[in-house]
């Protein structure tokens, strides 16, 4: 089998049709997508690539990583994808890890790894216009085993070790699976708003337009969106509460059938506006990590109406698990199993042992490391993290409810809590009052997470004080 197959399928249905367009307007069909694909597999066969071998990729989304992606996968290779703003010293780890052959970047990525010994060591650095140069030869797709590895991506986790989250190619194809069934994502034929990048192969599979929205979410960039969204009739979006409120105060896309929300907790508040502004659109609120997308899904309306009943700030009602998805809800935090779980992480035996283990079965099974309250109906409530005591989340709910946002947040040091965040010191004698277990408030600004933009980094944020 390979993971492109679907895309092979699709680009030659739809040769005509859009497969990728940018906000400024530049766009390409599928033949044309194809076309750059079958190139860069020229070029790698030219460089003595071998199924098997890996490929570090720093490149901004755009057409050429994804042409590269598709044909790196269609040769049985892995691309290894790492996050730029990791420590020198985990982005050397991960190098020693995976042994690239190839280091594929733009300008600013050719800086940045210079900056890195072991990227320095990687035999071969190319450009992705060197590898477009090359005179197309033809489509190719290598037969692999499943558990043959495609894309891996590092994070630095929650221990401060880098994680390889390692996307099989038979799992690419049971997430897709997975997701177009329980997203319906089949209902919509007009093109999908890409914040994501990863979302960009699942619409290439199912033969799907895709707009991406850059990483800078500037005015003019929304100002652009709302062009676009004419030009290409964007009907649907995948996307965290952060960006959903900037889309609400800028206004760009006036018919969007259907939203997906997930990635952080939403407000919701948040939901509600997004309800009002867009009457008809379909609601999805989804509940998954980055090692299986998705473990639920629900209409956002009844999760923001039973969350409001039970006087929760966020949208907690997380609904019933997919029937893809089995679980055992344990006193330390969830584990799940089903067919689109990723595999054990790469070679990090610390990681592996507290949140991955195979069963008589051979299922792996992952620790979300989220507490679940199952309710008499078996509908689940999201209850925090796993880490975070549960009398603690309940009473940052608490205290999100009387604040009216959530730039804050409770932290336990030494058996004393204290409140950290912004936009509280007029009400602080209301929040004694309210929660009189809070001994010291210190106010700062909040640091969100690079990737969602919606998390509090709450050990950054510690940082500030101390």
């Amino acid at each position: 089998m390979n993971c492109i197959e679907l895309f092979s399928i699709r680009s030659l249905e739809r040769r005509d049709q859009i497969a990728f367009a940018t906000l400024k307007g530049r766009e390409w069909t599928f033949s044309e997508l194809r076309e750059r694909v079958s190139c860069v597999q020229s070029a790698l066969l030219k460089r003595k690539f071998q199924t098997g071998d890996a490929v570090l990729v720093a490149t901004e989304p755009s057409v050429d990583l994804y042409a590269l992606v598709i044909a790196i996968l269609g040769l049985g290779g892995t691309i290894v994808l790492v996050e730029p703003w990791m420590p020198i010293a985990k982005i050397a780890e991960v190098i020693r890890l995976v042994k690239p052959k190839i280091f594929v970047s733009g300008v600013l990525g050719t800086f940045w790894g210079m900056r890195v010994k072991e990227i320095r060591d990687i035999p071969e650095w190319v450009r992705p216009s060197q590898l477009l140069s090359e005179k197309s030869d033809g489509l190719k797709m290598v037969s692999v085993d499943p558990k043959t590895p495609g894309i891996v991506t590092f994070t630095s986790g929650t221990s401060g070790t880098p994680k390889g989250v390692v996307r099989e190619q038979g799992y690419l194809v049971e997430q897709f699976n997975v997701l177009r069934k329980s997203l319906e994502t089949d209902k919509f034929e007009g093109s999908d708003l890409c914040i994501f990048a990863n979302w960009t192969l699942l619409n290439l599979a199912q033969g799907r337009p895709t707009v991406f929205f850059p990483s800078q979410w500037s005015s003019k960039n929304f100002q652009l969106l709302a062009e676009a969204a004419k030009k290409y009739n964007i009907e649907t979006m995948t996307a965290g509460p952060a960006f959903a409120s900037m889309l609400l105060k800028q206004k760009p896309l006036p018919h969007l059938k259907d939203i997906h929300i997930g990635g952080a907790l939403t407000p919701n508040q948040l939901f509600k506006d997004l309800f009002h502004h867009y009457p008809e659109t379909q609601f999805v609120h989804v509940y998954g990590s980055s090692e299986v997308e998705p473990v639920c899904t629900v209409d956002a309306k009844i999760s923001v109406q039973k969350s409001e009943e039970r006087n929760f700030f966020h949208s907690l009602y997380l609904g019933q698990p997919i029937p893809e998805i089995q679980f055992e809800n344990k006193n330390d935090g969830l584990w799940v199993t089903g067919p689109h779980v990723c595999p054990f992480y790469l070679n990090n035996q610390r990681e592996n042992e507290l949140n991955k283990r195979k069963d008589s079965d051979g299922r792996i099974w992952h620790f979300m490391g989220d507490r679940i309250e199952i309710d008499s109906e078996n509908s689940w409530w999201y209850q925090g993290r796993s880490q975070l005591l549960a009398s603690d989340f309940l009473m940052e709910q608490k205290l999100y409810q009387l604040l009216g946002h959530d730039r804050a947040f409770i932290h336990r040091s030494e058996n004393r809590l204290l409140l950290v965040g912004e936009d509280f010191s007029s009400r602080l004698q209301e929040i004694k009052t309210a929660l009189p277990e809070i001994e010291n408030v210190f106010e700062t600004k909040i640091i969100r997470d690079n990737r969602h933009r919606a998390r509090i980094d709450r050990k950054a944020t510690l940082k500030k004080i101390k």
